[in-house]
């Protein structure tokens, strides 16, 4: 009596060929931890090994009622029963262009609400959030452009015959800079912090 034999699908990928009882068995352990399923003319779909009598611990590798496994189309049969085999997700190249097209989509959107916020004298909506850290870099710029202005007016006033002067300019000039960052910074911090506080009162609002 023939040998049933089943094809095998691994996550959702189908192996090539179809193997024997035994081989199915090494298949399972070797996969362990991994979707495997099999498929044969006598089963309505594909399924866990481990839910038929022939994988059963102690069931004959071949059993006396096993039927003859013809060589139909595995690809098809699997597809029209619609199985979790064919079913499985995207792949991963298919995962990575969805993400970056909805990236490019959520960059699009967002310059598009930035945009009408500029011209939206009601100032419903807010861009500030969007564009503080921008800001807060090029305030960071200017603040590094004053201290080094600060500092070659303190180099040329030495260089002129003031030389208090000039050493007291270059030696206060990084604190200048220090104390002016730290101004902007504060600033920059309170208006995010408020900004943050709007959004929770919103979400609490919106909850309620």
């Amino acid at each position: 009596m023939a040998e049933e034999r089943f094809f095998v699908a691994v996550d959702g990928s189908q192996l090539d060929g179809d193997y024997d009882i035994s081989k199915v068995r090494q298949l399972v352990t070797q996969h362990a931890g991994r979707q495997v399923l099999v498929w044969n003319e006598g089963l309505s779909g594909w399924t866990d090994p481990r839910t038929l009598p022939s994988f059963r611990p102690g069931a004959p590798s071949t059993p006396a009622n096993a039927p003859v496994a013809a060589t139909p189309d595995p690809a098809r049969e699997p597809a029209r029963d619609a199985t979790p085999a064919r079913s499985a997700g995207p792949s991963s190249l298919e995962r990575e262009a969805a993400a970056r097209a909805q990236q490019m989509r959520d960059t699009v959107q967002g310059d598009v609400k930035f945009f009408k916020g500029l011209l939206d004298p009601s100032f419903d909506t807010l861009i500030t959030p969007k564009i503080i850290r921008t800001l807060y870099i090029i305030a960071m710029g200017l603040v590094a452009l004053g201290a080094l202005g600060f500092l070659l007016s303190g180099i040329a006033s030495a260089v002129r015959g003031s030389v208090i002067v000039g050493l007291v300019m270059v030696l206060i000039s990084p604190i200048v800079a220090v104390l002016y960052l730290a101004m902007v910074r504060i600033s920059f911090e309170l208006a995010f912090c408020l900004f943050k506080i709007r959004d929770a009162v919103e979400k609490i609002a919106s909850k309620g």
